[in-house]
């Protein structure tokens, strides 16, 4: 936010609502209308657009209403398009995305979380806002049934967010990201060891953190799924017996109504009919505020219901009802499509802006080489070569020592000099050798990838990199010793299994970074296998 000199008491309407709270004797939409109104008096578009991004969400969680959303974010953005605070443009673009995937117009919440990561990049905290929007995409295309694509954003959302332990809803967001992966897992291909992974995690955070009701509910939730895949019977139906109860107490929030739907489903496939009327006694009364995107998949679980209980005229009530939810859906999917298109500018304008987007979002604009997105698609296809011939492959995560005081100490422009001439060697590398493949990270990492290499090769390669470094002869002096600036290196050097992809790869790659820069920084060690 621009350095700005509000009075006090426009000052503390601003705090609350950034901070999700009110002014005494007021709601939280009147706290937010008030900060509309206070900027429409000073003229400050930014007190206008950061209210009306508020008011926003608050529709957003109480209804879902997609005009009204919309309406409300259209406001905040035709406020905020002169402002320089990237974190508000990036958020408000996140709920635009967030509510054309929940009305399954998923092309659309593609396109708005790929704006949203455009101003992500330049906020106050880019890779706590590249999780954010991963782990939207990553429903994009768990919604379109693209499970490896699923999974491979939301372990990318997680490596982003995992750190920033003193961000605001850390725990609310880990807690989600933790139990999507491991349901995602179970979906992709009944990965029980990884679902009990994250599961686990999930556990871990309820000892460090505010724990909610609606925590353990989706634990527990998720514990049933794997169960499921288990079949252990005695513990699924121990669990639901322990949820009904908490569910019937519980509004059905959107986050959590999936993995209700897939536990009546579940249910009604063990002939447990008692435990399932129960459970859609629950969710009738839940999903009458909801959108039809939402009331569709209870509706089509409950025909199943009646009729395998014989019941034809109830399952033909609720066949009509399903009908009619359909042809709303269908005007909601409309209408989202042409609320984002009038949203836009014009057609050709939207296009070619996407195609910056898809440039942008390859490249890392500081060191010109390419970025994580851009090493997804790579690493697929390279992946996908190794494994079909047989070959070696082989990923390396490196990261620059003392990189942090490094910037502390000498300022962000050195910094990124710094960065640069690591990527430089990087291009030279590239250029030098066939089948050597580069890409930043994130920070200071960075992210090589070598097809059909032996552990002799790529150990040169990788010692030539350090060398190209340390000819540079940058130092930084610490208690008054001046030392020079090195890369350490951890590689996995294997050849891929069917599931395997870089996020495996990079886990095992990462402890042997670990273990370099704990014992003997500026070295390299290779892992010949899968031994960690």
């Amino acid at each position: 936010m621009k350095d700005r000199h509000y009075s006090k008491d426009v000052q503390a309407n601003l705090e609350a609502v950034i901070n999700h709270s009110t002014v005494p004797g007021k709601t939280e939409e009147e706290t937010a209308r008030m900060l509309v109104q206070r900027g429409e008096e000073l003229s400050d578009s930014y007190l206008i657009g950061y209210g009306y991004y508020r008011l926003a969400t608050l529709s957003y969680e109480r209804t879902a209403n997609l005009s009204a959303v919309y309406e409300l974010l259209n406001k905040a953005l035709d406020a905020l398009k002169h402002e320089k605070n990237m974190d508000i443009l990036a958020n408000a673009y996140i709920l635009a995305g967030v509510m054309a995937s929940y009305h399954n117009s998923q092309i659309l919440a593609v396109d708005y979380l790929m704006r949203a990561l455009k101003y992500g990049k330049k906020s106050t905290n880019p890779a706590w806002f590249s999780g954010l929007i991963m782990a939207n995409l990553g429903i994009c295309y768990h919604s379109l049934h693209d499970h490896d694509a699923a999974v491979r954003y939301i372990l990318e959302a997680i490596h982003d967010m995992v750190s920033f332990t003193e961000m605001p809803n850390y725990c609310r967001n880990m807690v989600a990201d933790y139990i999507l992966c491991a349901h995602w897992l179970l979906d992709k291909d009944g990965n029980i060891e990884g679902a009990e992974y994250y599961a686990e995690l999930t556990e871990q955070l309820r000892e460090h953190y505010d724990w909610s009701a609606l925590y353990s509910l989706e634990l527990q939730l998720l514990w049933i799924h794997i169960y499921q895949y288990k079949n252990d019977k005695d513990s699924i139906l121990k669990l639901a017996d322990q949820v009904l109860p908490v569910i019937a107490e519980m509004p059905l929030i959107a986050e959590i109504f999936e993995d209700v739907c897939s536990l009546l489903t579940l249910l009604i496939n063990m002939n447990e009919m008692k435990r399932a009327e129960k459970l859609i006694r629950v969710a009738e009364e839940s999903t009458k505020d909801m959108t039809p995107a939402t009331t569709l998949p209870l509706l089509k679980i409950e025909m199943s219901y009646y009729e395998k209980l014989g019941d034809i005229e109830k399952r033909n009530d609720i066949a009509y009802r399903y009908f009619k939810a359909s042809i709303e859906n269908e005007h909601d999917s409309n209408e989202a499509t042409l609320v984002g298109v009038n949203a836009r500018y014009d057609q050709e304008k939207v296009m070619e802006e996407n195609r910056k987007l898809l440039r942008e979002a390859e490249i890392d604009q500081l060191t010109q080489i390419p970025n994580r997105y851009s090493l997804n698609r790579f690493s697929d296809d390279a992946f996908e070569r190794a494994y079909k011939n047989q070959t070696f492959l082989a990923v390396e995560i490196l990261d620059i020592d003392e990189f942090k005081y490094y910037n502390d100490v000498y300022g962000h422009n050195k910094g990124d000099e710094c960065l640069k001439t690591v990527s430089d060697a990087l291009k030279s590398a590239v250029n030098e050798y066939d089948g050597v493949y580069a890409a930043r990270y994130g920070g200071d990492e960075f992210v090589v990838i070598y097809e059909n290499k032996s552990d002799d090769e790529i150990m040169g390669i990788g010692r030539k990199l350090q060398h190209k470094i340390k000819d540079k002869n940058m130092f930084v002096e610490r208690d008054g010793e001046k030392l020079p600036l090195t890369i350490s290196q951890g590689i996995l050097n294997a050849i891929p299994s069917k599931n395997d992809r870089v996020w495996s790869y990079i886990n095992i790659a990462d402890k042997a970074l670990y273990k370099v820069k704990r014992t003997r920084k500026g070295e390299l060690e290779l892992v010949h296998g899968k031994q960690a």
